[in-house]
């Protein structure tokens, strides 16, 4: 599994507050962690239950609340240890189905002078 938790210029000891609360963003991330993995099992054994043999591996996503997985995330704000000020943003997460196709394949040519057709057939639409 990959597990992908950003949040740059940020330490583990740093606060994260939520509206209506605070914790350190290392114990933040370890909620995460373990959030995503039970997700993980769970999608596992839904695949399974339905006779999906699939070797799953996910980038780390969870939810605080729905909100959290939307484009909008949830409002927080940070305290860095060494910075007298709170910063605001957003944190969001999001759970990512992609498909990335193989690259084709390259058809050796039959004959030799099928690349110089090919090259002349390229100059003749030019």
């Amino acid at each position: 599994m990959w597990n992908s938790i950003d949040i740059p210029g940020f330490k583990d000891e740093d606060i994260i507050a939520f509206k209506d609360s605070l914790v350190k963003l290392g114990k933040f991330i370890n909620i995460l962690d373990t959030a995503t993995n039970q997700f993980n099992e769970l999608l596992k054994t839904s695949f399974a239950d339905n006779k999906l043999n699939l070797d799953i591996r996910f980038n780390e996503s969870c939810t605080y609340e729905h909100r959290f997985m939307s484009e909008r995330g949830v409002d927080v704000e940070i305290l860095k240890l060494k910075d007298p000020r709170w910063q605001k943003g957003k944190i969001r997460m999001k759970l990512v189905v992609e498909f990335i196709p193989d690259e084709p394949e390259k058809v050796e040519s039959e004959s030799p002078l099928d690349d110089i057709r090919q090259a002349q057939l390229a100059k003749q639409e030019d």
